[in-house]
């Protein structure tokens, strides 16, 4: 039997009212803060590279995805084990194809990722996402640099929440990534 997954970060000693229809009297555990000082860059014009990487994702995706090695995946030198994960976390969101798009916060130079947060900006504005996922600190330290740590960063019109790493997901317990995939189960498609 068990719960489900909307369930497992209820309290214990609070589930049955939860289970009774009370979910909207108990406080709430939302992380929800506006960035103040990070906001959506003017217009930019995209490199030969940016245009291929943005080429490679849906026209009008309602949730665009990163995480800090994305340029490596999407430029020619993609992880395995990191893709093998991430199509595994989106199967199981049961989202609708074209749903989900990619947006790296930079590209890789020389073997490095090169931060570019103008570009990334603006590829999310292009594609029109209004919701972003950030996989891991780092990429959301180069979006929005004030996030302060927080789940949940609104910037502009744009809600980025924050989940573990691939690197943190990887080794988790499937149970316990479905405590982190459940936050993305509250996005409306």
């Amino acid at each position: 039997m068990g719960y489900s997954s909307d369930r497992l970060n209820v309290p214990e000693h609070l589930r049955a009212w939860h289970c009774a229809g009370l979910e909207y009297l108990l406080p709430s555990v939302s992380h929800e803060t506006s960035a103040k000082d990070s906001q959506p860059p003017e217009k930019v014009s995209f490199s030969d590279e940016w245009k291929s990487v943005l080429s490679k994702s849906p026209k009008s995706p309602k949730v665009v995805w990163t995480y800090f090695e994305l340029g490596f995946d999407l430029c020619g030198q993609a992880d395995p084990q990191r893709g093998k994960l991430l199509r595994s976390l989106i199967a199981h969101l049961r989202w609708p194809k074209g749903s989900s798009g990619f947006v790296p916060v930079g590209l890789p130079d020389q073997g490095v990722i090169v931060p570019d947060a103008s570009s990334s900006w603006a590829a999310i504005d292009r594609l029109g996402a209004h919701t972003v996922v950030s996989l891991g600190t780092d990429a959301v330290d180069i979006l929005c640099p004030d996030h302060e740590g927080r789940g949940y960063v609104s910037v502009g019109d744009v809600s980025i929440l924050v989940l573990p790493s691939l690197s943190e997901l990887g080794p988790m317990l499937p149970h316990e990534r479905l405590i982190h995939l459940d936050r993305l189960s509250e996005i409306r498609l």
